[in-house]
């Protein structure tokens, strides 16, 4: 997921059951907080269950404006399971935030990414997940309202965070 999420929880820690993972039966399992990184604003969790479904990674590398793509999440948080569909408007794209923190090398897209949609996946239509949605543009940067400009994390850069995260974490082994 990303670290924004997280991100009211993680300075203080957490433990197992302060977090909880919704599955798309309706599930909900306690989960916890391994790791987090705000400058790539990516956070892991770990869920005892030992029956989830997994996803493969594709390369983020490879990917190329015009390429269709779908986000998966849960939109506005009321809406569960959502899924949109567009095209990778931009690669390496650089983002300002607040605090002068810039995260580099996102995939820009055009699928619908709406509040409640961040830490879902960006799959390709190979079904491989090619990034982690994290953030949206409403307004533009001179005036006026933007649509249609969306951010994900490369899912190169979030497998290879990630498993240096459960390698370094012995409760995961």
């Amino acid at each position: 997921t990303n670290y924004h999420v997280v991100e009211p929880i993680s300075p203080t820690g957490t433990e197992e059951g302060e977090l909880t993972v919704i599955l798309t039966t309706g599930e909900a399992l306690p989960a916890y907080l391994v790791a987090s990184n705000r400058q790539q604003d990516l956070a892991l969790l770990h869920v005892e269950n030992g029956d989830m479904p997994v996803v493969n990674w594709g390369n983020s590398e490879q990917v190329r404006p015009g390429e269709w793509v779908v986000a998966i999440g849960s939109a506005l948080g009321d809406f569960p399971n959502s899924v949109t569909i567009g095209v990778v408007s931009g690669v390496n794209r650089a983002l300002e935030l607040e605090d002068d923190m810039v995260i580099e090398g996102l995939i820009q897209t055009d699928a619908a990414i709406n509040k409640g949609n961040s830490g879902g996946p960006l799959v390709n239509l190979d079904g491989e997940v090619i990034g982690i949605n994290t953030f949206i543009i409403r307004e533009g940067r001179r005036s006026g309202v933007a649509e249609g400009i969306g951010f994900a994390i490369p899912s190169t850069l979030a497998r290879d965070l990630t498993e240096e995260w459960i390698a370094a974490d012995v409760s995961l082994k």
